[in-house]
């Protein structure tokens, strides 16, 4: 009996580090090929978190950080140095707001659901670098008010 039991754990805790290698394989290799995809334009967007954004908007001076909420919210707080192009006039106004279709483009929002909308009408508009850092709600670094 206790034979038994000594190849079910082993059994498990191998199946258990096989998953875990699998899943850190599949995490690390998709990030690769959005990485990739990016770059090679191809329709694909990624996201940032806070942490890693603010480390590039700190150390690359031309990324456009673009607020797609209501100018109304953008009045109320938004990320410092931030331009404002609310998602409803986005499609309309991108070309013109957004010359480049090359440039590092970092959107957010409120929450990260209008940002995840605008970085796919970016990507069928032809933009090539488009990321997605999320929403004010989760940004714990300068912000300003007023208009």
């Amino acid at each position: 009996m206790k034979h038994r039991d000594t190849i079910w754990i082993i059994t498990i805790a191998f199946l258990a580090l096989a998953a875990a290698a699998g899943y850190t394989a599949w995490k690390y290799g998709r990030e690769a090929r959005n990485s990739a995809a990016l770059e090679a334009g191809s329709g694909t967007y990624r996201t940032l978190s806070p942490g890693s954004a603010e480390k590039r908007l700190r150390e690359e001076k031309d990324i456009i950080l673009l607020d797609v909420r209501t100018p109304a919210e953008n009045a109320e707080i938004r990320i410092t140095g931030s331009l404002l192009l609310p998602l409803d006039r986005l499609e309309k106004e991108a070309a013109s707001v957004l010359p480049s279709k090359d440039a590092t483009i970092f959107i957010y929002c409120r929450s990260g659901n209008r940002s995840q909308q605008a970085a796919n009408i970016l990507l069928q508009l032809g933009y090539t670098r488009v990321y997605d850092i999320g929403g004010i709600i989760d940004w714990p670094y300068a912000t300003e008010t007023g208009s």
